[in-house]
């Protein structure tokens, strides 16, 4: 039996590849149920979403500030006076699972989606605890 070429090979690598890319995109997503914002590892606020758009300025510890917006559609880092201002080119956040952070200011905004729950009833897979 003659082995598959590279040529066939690629091609189901890659078929492979787009497949799962598609199974990730639309995957359901819980929507945007809470918005968490932490500062120096702390959880200061755990905001609902709304379908207004929410705003509150957040006082670093250098003076400087982040003002944050969230409604329903995600949350993001409007106006900063940090250096890079990348808090701020992040741009609106609509998922869980990367957070908006302003490392100058210890400053994190993330998602938590309204089928995420916090109440500790779900079981960890590594300690089944």
């Amino acid at each position: 039996m003659k082995a598959p070429s590279q040529k066939t090979l690629l091609l189901i690598f890659s078929a492979l590849l787009l497949l799962a890319l598609l199974l990730l995109l639309l995957a359901p997503h819980g929507g945007v149920g809470a918005v968490e914002i932490c500062q120096n590892g702390q959880l200061l606020y755990r905001l609902p979403a709304t379908e207004q758009v929410q705003t509150l300025t957040i006082a670093a510890a250098d003076g400087g500030y982040n003002v944050v917006s969230w409604s329903a559609a995600g949350a993001q880092v409007t106006a900063a006076d940090c250096p890079d201002r990348l808090c701020v080119r992040r741009g609106l956040v609509a998922h869980g699972g990367l957070p908006i952070v302003c490392l100058p200011h210890r400053l994190s905004v993330e998602i938590v989606e309204s089928g995420d729950s916090d109440d500790g009833g779900d079981l960890d897979a590594i300690t089944g605890q």
